[in-house]
């Protein structure tokens, strides 16, 4: 078999226009091309796009049985998932931690803030901060679950927060150590060691 004639994708491709083809009118997506992912509401990610790996079969998730999500719970929206234009596998491996429509907390967000919140108030070390200080710790420890900080800057907030209160950062870096990465949890732990 004779091989193949060789193409000139680029060529073909600003003749007609790869905004026309992958961009925001073409999908109708003012994210500028998100695919729709399916993610549990515990966060596991199922699928980074429905659109290009199909719905997932059955209705929970397969690790923890959370149902799964198409969209966000407060306004309905897409929940955004693989990038059309420069990316085929995959979307990350996190799942976004807040909607880009409503800007409010996914599931998964609302409920690792809440673990952390409640790590905090039955912490005895927490009742005994005065009142500027606690308002201070709290904000660090929901800017820590909110998920949205880089591997750096949640290293610079338990810091900070160990600064302020030794206990209080290993109460939260246990509590948080089950959704840092590896190499941060690891850098964490380790700065924690007494």
């Amino acid at each position: 078999m004779p091989p193949l004639p060789w193409v000139e994708v680029t060529a073909a491709s600003k003749r007609v226009g790869v905004d026309d083809v992958f961009g925001q009118e073409w999908f109708g997506d003012p994210t500028g091309g998100n695919h729709t992912a399916a993610i549990c509401g515990g966060g596991d990610v199922i699928v980074w796009s429905i659109e290009t790996e199909g719905r997932p079969r059955g209705v929970g998730c397969p690790d923890c049985g959370e149902a799964i999500l198409y969209a966000c719970p407060k306004c309905d929206k897409p929940i955004p998932g693989e990038y059309s234009r420069n990316t085929l596998k995959g979307g990350g491996g996190t799942p976004p931690g807040y909607c880009v429509y409503c800007r409010k907390a996914y599931p998964w967000t609302e409920a690792r803030l809440e673990r952390m919140r409640r790590a905090l108030r039955l912490a005895p070390e927490f009742d005994n901060l005065p009142p500027e200080t606690r308002a201070d710790v709290t904000t660090v420890v929901e800017e820590i679950a909110s998920g949205t900080l880089s591997d750096k800057e949640t290293h610079a907030r338990f810091a900070a927060l160990e600064r302020r209160s030794r206990p209080l950062a290993v109460v939260c870096y246990l509590e948080a150590k089950s959704f840092l990465s590896d190499a941060l949890g690891v850098a964490i732990g380790t700065m924690l060691k007494p």
